[in-house]
């Protein structure tokens, strides 16, 4: 038999304890199940967490084609520079970097320093992922500095 929701609203702040209604556009079921991995060189490895973090954005959301995904597998600095210079295509970005430091973070900012429309977010965390999907219309600025404060408002010790 096929069900349908028709209502969820009722929300709590965790802090406060105050309850409200929320709204919501569509409901999202998040399982837990392991996400489905792009076809990219390398993949799997103990370095690609945030790899795998897109395709678990793209299920949860809905909303694929928002992230351009970036190995350094198999490849110098130069190499790895490349890539993200290709993957951005001179157009204006927000480049993700999983770590705060390492040879992604180092290629990142050694090939877009001077670029004004490009900014890079590092520490990645799937709540910034998530938050900066639906927002595809701001600037790089506006989407790095929320990108940011969305996923410092993730990181908590319960």
């Amino acid at each position: 038999m096929a069900q349908e929701l028709i209502s969820v609203h009722a929300a709590r702040e965790l802090e406060t304890g105050r309850e409200y209604d929320e709204t919501y556009d569509a409901p999202i079921l998040s399982t837990g199940a392991p996400p489905v991995r792009p076809p990219i060189a390398g993949i799997g490895g103990p370095n690609h967490f945030a790899v795998r973090d897109i395709p678990a954005v793209e299920q949860i959301t809905g909303l694929t084609g928002r992230f351009v995904p970036v190995s350094n597998t198999d490849c110098d600095r130069d190499g790895l520079e490349r890539r993200i210079a290709d993957a951005i295509g001179g157009a204006p970005a927000v480049v993700f970097v999983d770590m705060a430091s390492g040879s992604c973070l180092f290629a990142a900012l050694h090939r877009l320093r001077g670029e004004p429309s490009v900014k890079v977010v590092t520490g990645v965390n799937l709540a910034m992922l998530i938050d900066f999907a639906f927002h595809p219309d701001e600037g790089p600025a506006e989407a790095a500095a929320r990108a940011v404060a969305t996923g410092e408002r993730a990181i908590r010790t319960p």
